[in-house]
C-alpha cells in the first residue's frame, strides 16, 4: 500500500488526510487492501454481494451493465454507485480489468462508522466520503 500513498491521497475521500501514517493506519481500521487484477479478468459480476468498495488506483476498469452498456473507470474512479451502507451492496454491474488494474478496496460497515480506536482521519474520511458520494 505504501507505494499508493500518493495516489491515495490526491482522491477526494482522502482530502485533509496529508499524514503517511494515518493512511496506513486506515489498513487496520478500514480492513483496506490493495488489490491487483490482470486485463481481462473479471473483477466481480453484477448481483455479486460485495463486502468491499474500490477505487481505482491504476488502469482501467469497464462497468457493463445488464443492458450491454459500458463505461470505462479510470484511475481515481470507484467500483459502486452511490454511497454504500450496511454491511455490503449487491454490485449494479459487472466489472473487468480493461487494463492491468490496482484497486484500493476498504470494509462497506466500515466506511459508515467509526471503528473502536475513534480515528480523528477515519471520521474526516466518512465525512468526505458522504460529501463526495452524496
Amino acid at each position: 500500500m505504501e507505494q499508493y500513498l500518493e495516489q491515495i491521497k490526491a482522491h477526494p475521500a482522502f482530502e485533509g488526510i496529508t499524514q503517511d501514517e494515518d493512511i496506513l493506519w486506515l489498513r487496520k481500521c478500514m480492513d483496506a487492501q490493495v488489490e491487483k487484477f490482470q486485463r481481462g479478468e473479471t473483477v466481480f459480476r453484477e448481483g455479486d454481494e460485495r463486502l468491499f468498495a474500490s477505487i481505482v488506483l491504476e488502469g482501467t476498469a469497464l462497468a457493463v451493465s445488464a443492458n450491454g452498456k459500458l463505461e470505462k473507470i479510470e484511475p481515481g474512479g470507484v467500483l459502486f454507485v452511490g454511497m454504500p451502507s450496511g454491511q455490503s451492496f449487491y454490485a449494479p454491474f459487472t466489472i473487468l480489468a480493461d487494463t492491468d488494474l490496482t484497486v484500493l478496496s476498504m470494509r462497506v460497515l466500515r466506511l459508515g462508522k467509526l471503528c473502536s480506536f475513534r480515528c480523528v482521519f477515519h471520521a474526516r474520511l466518512i465525512d468526505n466520503i458522504h460529501k463526495y458520494f452524496a
